[in-house]
């Protein structure tokens, strides 16, 4: 409360399309009605409470977005992955109203915008972009923060690449468990291949005989180096995990004909290859570098701008 002004929000239910108006007049705090303080929007529908109308007004508001409200935004934008897109835009929205180009900024740093960092259901990365930059004259995003936006827009790809790699690596995953060797000693235990055993071998094997990248062809195995291969392998191991399971009471043993042929480096190129544009796009989204595509968008390289 300054001078007697204060920003207030009133939600008028009255009418079918719920709206919202903002009043600063302090004044109007004596009269009867619905009232709600800044943080109180937070609780709004996400249906109703982002409108062009409701933005124009509240661009006005001179009040300034206190520090415990924008530490309940920033919580609440960090939670991206446990709740509805819709919820996150809000959120960042409403941020947004108070500091526009800081708001995408966080977003970026916590991984809202991530390809990667969101399941498959649908390209939910996607539909935020667009509709962010839909009100971006609205919030008075600076060019570069429009150009970020922008950007990602053009890169939806990604998410595809994203999908369809994961989609055949589980392929894969189930397709060699299927096809696993089984031995029965003494009649009664039975050991078995597993996957996950033949890649741990594998990696074992890479650092023992000190293999390194030779060369920048990201096509081939040998264009990676040994710390990325072992990214690429935790990450087949986690889907093994959630595809087939990792179990105690199991006796597994390394099928050593496998880790030695190029099955198993076809597999773990596909999860590279994963790994190196997931990391990419985070330092896309920290230090402001750009990926650049030609051809057939499986060709990217990374650019940094300046």
């Amino acid at each position: 409360m300054k001078d007697g002004n204060y920003a207030v929000f009133i939600y008028n239910t009255s009418t079918t399309t719920k709206w919202i108006t903002v009043l600063r007049n302090y004044d109007i705090l004596s009269r009867r009605g619905d009232f709600m303080a800044i943080k109180e929007i937070l609780e709004l529908s996400v249906d109703t409470e982002i409108e062009d109308k409701f933005i124009i007004k509240a661009k006005d508001i001179q009040q300034e977005l206190s520090n415990q409200d924008k530490r309940k935004l920033l919580s609440l934008i960090s939670k991206f992955k446990e709740q509805d897109i819709k919820e996150t835009i809000k959120y960042i929205k409403i941020l947004a109203i108070w500091e526009p180009d800081n708001a995408i900024l966080v977003a970026r740093k916590k991984g809202v915008f991530r390809y990667k960092a969101n399941n498959f259901e649908m390209n939910s990365v996607l539909y935020a972009l667009n509709e962010l930059l839909r009100n971006s004259d609205l919030f008075g995003f600076s060019l570069e923060t429009k150009k970020y936006l922008k950007s990602k827009i053009s890169l939806s790809w990604i998410y595809d690449f994203y999908k369809d790699s994961e989609r055949k690596l589980k392929n894969l995953i189930n397709e060699r468990h299927n096809n696993r060797i089984k031995r029965i000693v003494n009649n009664f235990i039975t050991f078995e291949s597993a996957l996950f055993k033949d890649l741990l071998a594998y990696i074992d094997l890479t650092f023992s005989l000190n293999r390194e990248s030779t060369h920048f062809d990201k096509n081939r195995i040998n264009g990676y180096s040994k710390e990325e291969i072992s990214d690429a392998i935790s990450y087949i191991i986690f889907l093994y995990d959630c595809e087939i399971g990792i179990k105690s009471d199991k006796y597994y043993i390394v099928d050593t004909e496998y880790i030695l042929g190029d099955s198993i480096e076809e597999l773990i190129l596909i999860a590279a290859k994963v790994i190196e544009l997931n990391e990419w796009e985070v330092t896309m989204d920290y230090f402001n570098y750009q990926i650049k595509t030609s051809g057939n968008c499986e060709v990217a390289e990374k650019v940094y701008k300046k």
